[in-house]
């Protein structure tokens, strides 16, 4: 009985394996064009209208952390002050470099050099990203620990069975056993 269960585990275990390898094997159907790793691609003013849309996201998140920061000062929360600051810090920042990269990809749309801009779309896709991940990292900010209603009182106790005094030294025998003596001088 062991041994057909084994067999038929192993069975099983190499069907996953071989279906596994096929589903790998077997291309993801794509719109882009053979052999491209690309998306297909956008018009300058698609691009510039995504990037518009990526900074006003970025605002919005700014000002909602903002808005929680000044909640957490009246809250007097330090802890959690002093995390949402650097949150709204880091996305400050993003927003800039944001802002920096839509105004020169209004510039190259206005002014027909489209070399860079798949690049400059990428790096305002990479900042949209890094601000989404702060707005998670600053809904993930707590506070001080809020203290238990009402007074405690610690009780200590102690075993009785613990020594007192100095434990730390071994105690010397009473009685000391003698070697024991040869039987003959070649022993």
């Amino acid at each position: 009985m062991k041994k057909r269960t084994v067999y038929v585990s192993s069975l099983f275990g190499l069907a996953a394996i071989v279906a596994g390898t096929v589903a790998i094997a077997q291309p993801a159907e794509s719109s882009a064009p053979v052999g491209s790793d690309q998306a297909p691609a956008r018009t300058p003013e698609e691009i510039l209208a995504g990037a518009q849309t990526t900074l006003d996201r970025m605002e919005a998140t700014a000002d909602n952390i903002s808005r929680m920061l000044r909640g957490s000062r009246e809250e007097k929360d330090v802890v959690k002050t002093l995390c949402l600051d650097d949150k709204l810090n880091q996305i400050n920042v993003a927003v800039r470099s944001a802002a920096d990269r839509v105004a020169v990809i209004e510039a190259a749309v206005r002014g027909g050099a489209t070399e860079r801009l798949s690049h400059d779309d990428a790096v305002l896709g990479a900042l949209g990203s890094r601000s989404g991940e702060l707005a998670v990292e600053a809904n993930q900010c707590i506070g001080e620990e809020q203290g238990v209603a009402g007074d405690s009182e610690l009780k200590v106790t102690f075993d009785p069975a613990i020594p007192e005094g100095d434990v730390s030294a071994m105690p010397t025998p009473l009685l000391l056993s003698l070697p024991p003596q040869a039987a003959s001088p070649t022993l």
